[in-house]
């Protein structure tokens, strides 16, 4: 595979119909291998990304260019990750997240990252 997840990627795709054109830029996430689909090149590898647009995409391997890895890929996952906990909670708990925030003194990310563990 000549990319890998955490890339920064240029995205050069006008392939298809016009509906399906892409030229900028975008992180990989995922990388698989597509042979579902009989009218597509078998055996190609298709990156799933995440476009500066705020949404995803994926794209055969030949219409990408490597611009650089992002070495805080990590951190920017546990960002997403933590942001999708709390898009997700009732406006009530939110408002205890909030609460114990303020009144325990406890940061608001390890709030967020013990919700994942009380499960």
């Amino acid at each position: 595979m000549k990319f890998k997840r955490g890339d920064r990627v240029k995205i050069n795709y006008e392939e298809g119909n016009k509906d399906d054109h892409y030229v900028g830029y975008g992180l990989v996430l995922h990388i698989y291998e597509y042979e579902k689909m009989a009218f597509d090149d078998p055996g190609v590898n298709y990156y799933q990304c995440a476009l500066d647009d705020g949404t995803l995409g994926d794209f055969p391997e030949r219409c990408l260019t490597l611009m650089y890895n992002c070495l805080y890929f990590n951190d920017i996952q546990r960002g997403f990750d933590r942001y999708e906990k709390v898009r997700r909670l009732s406006a009530r708990s939110f408002a205890d997240l909030c609460h114990r925030n303020l009144t325990e003194g406890i940061p608001f990310d390890d709030l967020v990252d013990q919700i994942g563990e009380q499960k």
